[in-house]
């Protein structure tokens, strides 16, 4: 079973005899898996097991539900919104898809002023963020406590973001930023493996503050009112998935958002929301003739992108497109019949950007900064 169809099956789009006997045969580990991480989180809560503290503040930006809410597009707004006021932060990564024959983690990604690492050693979620944030340090290990310890002692930081951090309770933090998606912030309300959730919903109660994204529109009451009865201290803000360029693959050149619309392309993707990208290509106009969902983080093969090219040429495609995600796990360059482009989402927030990035300062005490004049939503 690959992760596509896991999906499929645990959201319940997957209809069928057999897709109801793998839901019911996924319940007990289910069970066994709640029962286990219901144990971990009391021993946590009660004292019985101590997180470890770094020298510095610590942000953790993550979520409940395994897959994509956003987590690299906000973890990429806080470092860059909080270094505009004057503070220096560095991100911590897990480093997911990173090569285990690479250098010894903790691994430097990024000291701020260059690049340290391909994405095969980087992860391509690090890699990407270590990318777009100049001035940023970035460091990948699965103990990024250890990670920390590391920049803390060669670097000059005033804060760490922890990216995908909820669950990573090793490690102590100041602020505690969950992200939900607004359409199914529970998803099925099953945990893995018979669902997509990590926790119960009860664990947003730990979060200082929820981020609904997906949001293109005022949020559902219904899931307000949910929230607040979870955590009735935390704020609710609302962001959007917004698609903001166009970037060249293999050598060819940049092109306009406008360029996708009334235009035939093909396009792949090894997300953990490939339908997402899908529908935002539809939005941006493109009519969709090839489409090649893969599974997350799915390591590519120069082959694979050739192949695709050819048969998109085929069918009329004008463009092969890919998500900037997905961009960094490319191999080497090849000669493609047409271009390779990779959509870059960033997160664009229905008012509130500023109030959260506050929200940060005063969580991790940092000294009050006047927040640029150019950022901030009313």
């Amino acid at each position: 079973m690959n992760a596509l169809y896991w999906a499929e099956v645990v959201e319940g789009r997957r209809r069928g005899a057999a897709a109801s006997c793998l839901r019911a045969a996924l319940t007990p580990p289910s069970l066994a898996y709640r029962l286990a991480v219901t144990a971990r989180n009391a021993a946590y809560d009660r004292g019985l097991l101590r997180p470890r503290r770094l020298p510095r503040p610590v942000v953790s930006v993550g979520n409940l539900a395994a897959g994509g809410t956003g987590k690299t597009p906000l973890v990429k707004l806080l470092a860059a919104g909080l270094r505009a006021r004057g503070l220096k932060p560095a991100v911590l990564s897990r480093g997911y898809g990173a090569s285990p024959g690479g250098p010894p983690f903790p691994r430097l990604v990024s000291d701020g002023s260059r690049l340290l690492l391909p994405p095969g050693e980087a992860g391509d979620e690090a890699f990407m963020l270590a990318a777009a944030l100049p001035g940023v340090p970035v460091a990948v290990s699965p103990d990024r406590a250890g990670a920390g310890e590391m920049v803390a002692r060669s670097l000059p930081v005033d804060l760490f973001i922890l990216d995908d951090g909820f669950q990573h309770r090793r490690l102590a933090r100041d602020a505690d930023i969950l992200l939900l998606d607004s359409a199914r912030p529970f998803g099925s309300g099953r945990l893995l493996p018979a669902g997509a959730l990590r926790e119960p919903p009860s664990a947003a109660g730990r979060a200082g503050s929820i981020v609904l994204t997906r949001c293109e529109g005022p949020p559902v009451p219904a899931v307000l009112a949910l929230l607040s009865a979870l955590n009735p201290g935390a704020p609710v803000f609302t962001a959007a998935h917004e698609p903001v360029r166009l970037a060249g693959a293999w050598g060819w050149p940049d092109a306009p958002l406008e360029s996708l619309r009334g235009k035939t392309v093909a396009a792949f993707c090894g997300i953990a929301s490939p339908g997402d990208f899908a529908r935002t290509l539809s939005r941006l106009g493109a009519r969709v003739a090839r489409w090649r969902p893969y599974p997350d983080h799915h390591p590519y093969r120069a082959g694979e992108i050739e192949r695709l090219a050819r048969a998109a040429a085929a069918d009329g495609a004008s463009a092969l497109v890919t998500t900037s995600k997905d961009a960094a796990r490319l191999p080497g360059p090849s000669a493609l019949p047409i271009p390779l482009l990779a959509l870059e989402i960033e997160m664009r927030f229905c008012g509130g950007e500023a109030q959260l990035l506050q929200w940060v300062v005063d969580s991790i005490g940092a000294p009050a900064a006047a927040p640029p004049s150019r950022t901030g939503s009313p």
